[in-house]
Parts: C-alpha cells; structure tokens; sequence
C-alpha cells in the first residue's frame, strides 16, 4: 500500500468517507494508512479531518477462549457423560489458574452438578461466549453489556479520517529539490524548491558565562511585578506582633498606659503560685508596693505602717534580706516574695531610705 493509491483514489472520486473502510477495502493495514495521510496532509496534497471511533479488542485470554472455546465449556467437557467424577480429580484434568472462573459459570448455568461428586445435568450445551467473541473480533459488535464478557475485553478508542482533495493536491508526489547541487544546474529552472521559512528562530545554543547553578537561580528569579504581588500577599498575611495585654490597655480610661508585674508567693508548705497584678500607676512607689504585697501575700499582717520611723525600720531590714539572700534560698519559716534581686531593686530602697531620714531630719 503506497500513497499512489490513495492520490489515485481521489483522482476519480472526491473523498474518502472513512480511512477503515478505504483500509479494508483495498487489504493493507489502517496503521500504515494513517501514517500516509498525515505525511501527505503536511505537504497540503490532501485535507483530512479525523473521526473517533469506540472499538472492543480481545485480551490475550479473550483470544484464546475465541479460538478454543469458553472455560466453562472445557469444565463441561471434562466431565464423564455418564456417572460422576471427584471435585479433585476434575481439578486435576483441567487448568489450575481458571479452574474457579470455569466451575462457577458452568454451576451459574445450571449445566452441572456441584457437591463432593461432579455431574452433568444436560447433554448438550451451547458455547455463546466463543460466538460472541468471534463476532467483537470480528467488529460485528460494538457494544457488549454482560460483565463476564467484558473481562476478556479492552475498551479503547480508533482514529479514522475523512479525506479530500488539498489546495496543492497532485497525483503523484513531487520531489521538492532542498538545494542546488551539481546535478540540477542544467535543469534548476523546471525543478520546484522547497520553500524556507526564514522567520524561524535557530536552536538555541547552550553556552554563556552562567554556571549550572546560576542558571537555575535565574529560572527561578521573580520578575519584579511578580515579587511585588508575592510581597503584598505576604504582608496582608503576615499579623502584626501580638501583644497580650492588648485588651487590657484598650479598656484603660486614660489615665496612661498600664503595667503589669508578675510577683512569684512562696507559701508556708512550699508551693508557688503566680500572681499578676494589673493597673499599676508609674508614681505608685516602690516601698508602698513592697509592703502591700507582703501583707496581701506573705505576711498577712492587719496593720498598716503609719509613722516615718516604722517605715524607715522596715525599709532596713528589708535591705538586709535582699543582701544576704539568693533567689534559690528558701525560707520556710517565713511567708515571702520571690523578687527579682537585682542591683536596680536595692537602688531603689537606698533612695526610699534616703529621703525617708530627709522627712525626719536625719539627712
């Protein structure tokens, strides 16, 4: 089969309605009559429009059940006519692998006997499957609605074409002359070029100072539009940082931004608990602060300190316990405050102490 057949065709008759039929008719193979149609449509002898076709093709299985029958024919047929055989021995006569599919169709068709001992129940069977294989094979049937049918099968799509004459179309191929050689000087004025598509690009040339790395980092750079696009999703994603006193401080009436401190109580039998204490004005002084957490807290006295001189007393001894404890001594005796015992703490004391002996005129 050549492209003169199919150029010649066309020469008497306007079309071909259908590749497969062209193909059929004519005995070669539809593969190989594709190929020539789609290498004739480059060089526009022809136009062709391709058409989808559903078509059913036999497995491996499928072809050897059409050509030797069905596998429950061959379990029927292994079965004396008179009498019965053991499901053992029966195994044992036929194939192994499709022993199960051929005694289930054969028991589904009500042509055996199934038990300990194996049976026939009629004489004569018909093998529909075989003939109904034959029939896709031979692509009489297109369409196949049994599920036991449908395993020997493969369901797959053809592509035929509609062909017609093409703008350039001649009945025979002409040989397009790709350059001037020697041989064609004496007659290049009756020969036909082929045309150059001089708008073409060239290949491309790998070469150029960037390493393989740093070509693979240029593929990967944003464009600046790009960048920009990625950078204000990110931002409009990104939160802002996260403070967690924020409800706190909204609710404040203006009286300026609150502070907040985190005091560790040691009880009595040892145990920690942390308390915050919220809303704490800057002018709040530190003695006063020290000496209400102590009574709340540690000490549980019932009495305020009223006079200077009381005052002055406690703000030494506590000087005192602040340089002679770590924050890992522990006191059991006493109810204390676990404070931050750094050097800005003692500061302040000596400054509370300070002006205190100024108030009493000791300075």
């Amino acid at each position: 089969m050549s492209e003169v057949a199919i150029l010649g065709f066309l020469k008497n008759n306007e079309s071909i309605p259908d590749s497969g039929e062209f193909a059929a008719e004519h005995n070669p193979d539809h593969e190989e009559v594709k190929i020539i149609i789609k290498s004739l449509q480059g060089f526009r002898y022809i136009e062709a429009k391709e058409l989808k076709r559903e078509t059913l093709v036999l497995t491996d299985d499928g072809k050897k059940f059409a050509a030797e029958g069905s596998p429950e024919i061959h379990f029927f047929s292994a079965i004396p006519e008179e009498g019965s055989i053991s499901k053992d021995d029966l195994e044992k006569k036929l194939d192994p692998s499709v022993f199960k599919i051929e005694s289930t169709q054969a028991a589904k068709k009500r042509w055996v006997a199934m038990g300990k001992q194996v049976s026939r129940k009629v004489q004569h069977v018909e093998d529909k499957v075989k003939e109904s294989l034959l029939q896709i094979q031979q692509g009489l049937v297109y369409i196949v609605f049994k599920a036991y049918l449908l395993s020997f099968l493969i369901r797959g799509w053809t592509r035929y074409s509609y062909v017609e004459k093409g703008p350039n179309y001649a009945p025979k191929r002409k040989i397009f002359a790709i350059d001037l050689t020697r041989e064609n000087l004496h007659n290049w004025k009756e020969l036909e070029f082929k045309e150059y598509n001089f708008n073409a690009k060239g290949q491309p040339l790998d070469a150029g100072h960037l390493h393989p790395l740093l070509k693979v980092s240029a593929s990967l750079f944003f464009c600046p539009s790009d960048q920009q696009s990625f950078m204000s999703e990110l931002d409009s994603q990104v939160p802002t940082a996260f403070d967690p006193f924020d409800d706190a401080n909204a609710e404040d009436s203006g009286a300026g931004t609150k502070e907040y401190v985190h005091i560790r109580v040691q009880q009595r039998n040892g145990r920690k608990s942390l308390t915050t204490v919220q809303g704490l004005k800057k002018e709040y002084i530190y003695s006063k602060i020290l000496k209400d957490f102590k009574k709340e807290f540690c000490c549980n006295i019932n009495k305020m300190y009223d006079t200077s001189e009381e005052k002055l007393n406690a703000l030494h001894k506590e000087l005192e316990s602040l340089k002679s404890e770590t924050p890992s001594t522990k006191r059991r005796d006493l109810n204390i405050v676990d404070m931050n015992y750094s050097k800005e703490n003692i500061d302040k004391l000596h400054t509370n102490i300070a002006s205190l002996k100024q108030q009493m005129g000791r300075a």
